[in-house]
């Protein structure tokens, strides 16, 4: 679906899901009061992977919002993206691996390309959409058929963000967890009228589909790592296999977690 950036104030919503739902709804405004005044268009994306602890939490609430969402007005749209933004920073103690990308202030026939080229990269790590929308907005489930294994642990589940606000989304020189809890509330920050766009892309969605930190940081190799001691790449100082660190022992011969080592 084209983001009419260049025509007015063009506010889309859309709540995706790797492995799951997709749903997204255009909403054409005729005056935009930042446009008029000239003001160039800013993105903005947080990239945010919870632990095992917050993960069915998150999958379960992102999905009721995308759900209910009243995605048919500016109240409804703003009511879905401060929920989803509580949805994060009520879960900060389980913040695992994260990254804040910005960019400059561009024209909004630039910063349309830009915005779409975020939300295809993210959506092109997918494996699986288990929900459909057309283009009313109507999602469909599609059955999975996953199963959870052993060298996948509890999982992970990476939540991202990508928002487009005419004007500027202030800088920041915090690091790790100090610098999204920043962006977040900056975005939280965000006026109905500056909104241009946004999008809310988690995975994975579904409870039997895990994902262990050592593939999230093959999928995911820009998120940086917020709780090296928890999460990461284990070697077996027997077998020579390399496994998630939050794993409790080796999956291929069994060895003790205590007798393998960092990588």
């Amino acid at each position: 679906m084209l983001l009419l950036l260049g025509i007015g104030a063009v506010v889309v919503f859309g709540l995706q899901r790797s492995r799951d739902r997709r749903l997204r709804r255009l909403e054409t405004r005729e005056h935009a009061p930042s446009a008029a005044f000239g003001l160039g268009v800013d993105l903005a994306i947080v990239s945010v992977a919870l632990d095992a602890r917050a993960r069915p939490f998150v999958q379960q609430r992102l999905d009721a919002i995308a759900a209910s969402a009243e995605l048919d007005n500016p109240l409804g749209r703003a009511r879905a993206l401060r929920q989803t933004l509580d949805v994060l920073r009520t879960t900060r103690g389980s913040w695992a691996y994260g990254v804040v990308r910005d960019t400059v202030p561009m024209d909004p026939e630039h910063a349309e390309p830009s915005f779409a080229r975020v939300v295809s990269d993210y959506r092109a790590r997918y494996r699986d959409e288990l929900r459909r929308a057309d283009a009313g907005g109507n999602a469909s489930r599609v059955a999975g058929t996953y199963r959870m294994r052993s060298d996948e642990g509890e999982g992970l589940v990476v939540v991202t963000l990508a928002l487009a606000r005419w004007g500027t989304f202030p800088d920041t020189h915090a690091t790790g967890i100090d610098a999204i809890d920043h962006a977040l509330a900056r975005v939280a920050e965000v006026a109905p009228d500056e909104l241009v766009a946004f999008e809310v892309i988690w995975s994975p969605s579904d409870d039997a589909d895990r994902m262990s930190s050592l593939e999230l940081e093959t999928i995911y190799p820009e998120l940086q790592p917020l709780a090296i001691e928890r999460f990461g790449t284990e070697t077996c100082a027997y077998c020579r296999t390399s496994f998630a660190r939050e794993l409790p022992r080796c999956p291929l011969c069994g060895a003790a977690h205590g007798d393998s080592r960092m990588t």
